[in-house]
């Protein structure tokens, strides 16, 4: 009886580190290894001399006629200049006027040809306000990674705040820090499944839940609209773990208004929202609107209300295409992104002329856009979005697991702990037999009923007892072979004797 108390506690200890609910998959993980990681990202894992050479060695991949005018670029942090042209040649200098002397040597066939300058990541994100001592006439990239970015003038404070990276024609971030710009990277090169993009329209007295898999219009192949009442949306939304929802409304502080299809405006909780999808593993956009008119219904016109640029922005297969859609040529938008909590990431984005910054990226945007909504043509106008992801990290995490609802770190453990458990099979084996005697022929009644107790027995050694005891059991086997290799070596001289 004792034997038999004792496993089902090993069980219901193992069990209640394996099993762990959804709400709450991987966060402690998704934290520690942030914590490891300090924020450092790839490109700035190198020290500085190395970024450059790394730089160096892009411009000599470039087109001859590009890479004529264009040198390698870094700072230290003594202020010093390093620049390396196409030939692997180097110089450097500490002021304006060497760094011009450097430039002609550098390059002295440029003649009158635009200057292109690629800086190192640790330049722009730890030592920013120096690149203004490069000339004026310049045209600098990022080198982040194997790519480069263009960069030009922004606004905000730190080093590297006041310069914007230009990803899409419609489409720029603005630089804050390495590891904000990472997790940009990151989240914008993410593919966007079609399917996986789900426009809610927020109706008073419409569905309570949400279907997990969309209805799909079969002429654009994307999702169809799904209507949920607003009540209930905190309730629903987890339905759609792993895709991505789309609500429309107007932030003001923690409130998001909407104005329904007909009747008067609602208010909702906006963190609540938040806080359930996150739980739910759902990406979550909120596109700004003066108004708050929810898409998908019909105007006094009779004519379908529907999103400006987001009929083109669902068909893209990018996050970065898809929130360059809803920019325009005249009207670009800005992205702003804080370091993840946790396992969520925000992503603030607004007009070119009216850029968030960090301190404001959730505070309420103005009305930056002439007329708010079109109502005449059906068609609502956005002032950017503001989107809740699910950070890089935590989907890398969610991609690592083979078994869903455990955290790749205990699967990992566990594989590890099976693989360990087989070199103390021996030891292990002799424990699990006296903890868990044999079932004997006599105790039941069919030879059924006998070997099903029996694969209970051997399948709760081989997945339960075995990884469990693997720490213990391993070391002991290996000690026991290794008094025996110790035992065989010294009685070998005494049998020649």
């Amino acid at each position: 009886m004792t034997h038999r108390v004792l496993l089902l506690l090993l069980s219901v200890l193992w069990l209640s580190v394996a099993v762990v609910p959804p709400e709450a998959r991987a966060d402690g993980m998704t934290v520690a290894a942030n914590w490891v990681r300090g924020w450092t990202t790839a490109p700035l894992t190198a020290d500085g001399q190395e970024q450059l050479r790394r730089t160096g060695l892009r411009i000599a991949r470039m087109p001859a006629a590009g890479a004529a005018t264009t040198l390698a670029a870094r700072v230290s942090p003594e202020g010093h200049w390093t620049f390396v042209n196409l030939a692997g040649e180097t110089f450097t200098a500490a002021n304006a006027g060497e760094i011009k002397r450097g430039i002609d040597i550098l390059l002295p066939d440029a003649g009158s040809r635009r200057l292109l300058m690629v800086l190192t990541a640790d330049s722009v994100f730890e030592r920013g306000p120096l690149l203004a001592q490069l000339p004026k006439t310049a045209d600098l990239e990022l080198a982040w990674g194997d790519d480069s970015y263009k960069l030009t003038a922004g606004a905000g404070a730190g080093p590297a705040a006041r310069y914007l990276v230009e990803l899409k024609p419609n489409l720029a971030v603005q630089l804050t820090d390495a590891g904000a710009f990472a997790e940009a990277i990151a989240q914008l090169q993410r593919p966007l499944e079609r399917q996986a993009v789900r426009l809610l329209k927020l109706e008073p007295a419409g569905p309570r839940s949400l279907s997990s898999t969309p209805r799909v219009d079969r002429a654009s192949g994307r999702a169809e609209i799904d209507a949920i009442d607003p009540a209930f949306l905190v309730l629903a939304i987890g339905a759609l773990a792993g895709q991505t929802a789309v609500i429309v409304g107007r932030i003001d502080g923690g409130t998001l208004s909407i104005r329904p299809t007909s009747g008067a405006d609602r208010a909702l909780l906006l963190r609540p929202v938040q806080d359930a999808a996150a739980a739910g593993d759902v990406d979550l956009i909120v596109l700004k609107s003066a108004t708050g008119q929810q898409p998908g219904g019909r105007n006094w016109l009779w004519q379908r209300i529907e999103v400006k640029g987001l009929e083109t922005a669902l068909g893209h297969a990018s996050v970065a295409d898809f929130f360059d859609a809803l920019g325009t040529s005249s009207n670009r938008l800005v992205m702003v992104v804080e370091r993840p909590s946790s396992s969520r990431t925000t992503m603030d984005l607004a007009p070119l002329f009216e850029a968030p910054t960090v301190a404001s990226t959730t505070a309420k945007l103005g009305s930056v856009l002439a007329g708010a909504v079109a109502g005449l043509a059906g068609t609502v106008e956005h002032e950017g979005a503001t989107a809740y992801f699910r950070s890089a990290s935590r989907k890398a995490e969610l991609e690592r697991r083979l078994v869903p609802y455990v955290p790749s770190a205990v699967q990992l453990l566990y594989g590890g702990l099976l693989l360990l458990g087989l070199v103390g099979v021996p030891v292990s084996w002799r424990w699990w037999r006296r903890l868990w005697p044999e079932e004997k022929a006599s105790d039941y009644p069919s030879r059924t009923g006998l070997v099903a107790a029996r694969v209970v027995r051997a399948f709760a050694y081989g997945a339960l007892f075995m990884p469990l005891a693997a720490l213990v059991a391993a070391p002991a086997m290996a000690g026991a072979l290794i008094k025996r290799a110790m035992r065989q070596v010294t009685a070998a001289p005494k049998a020649t004797q």
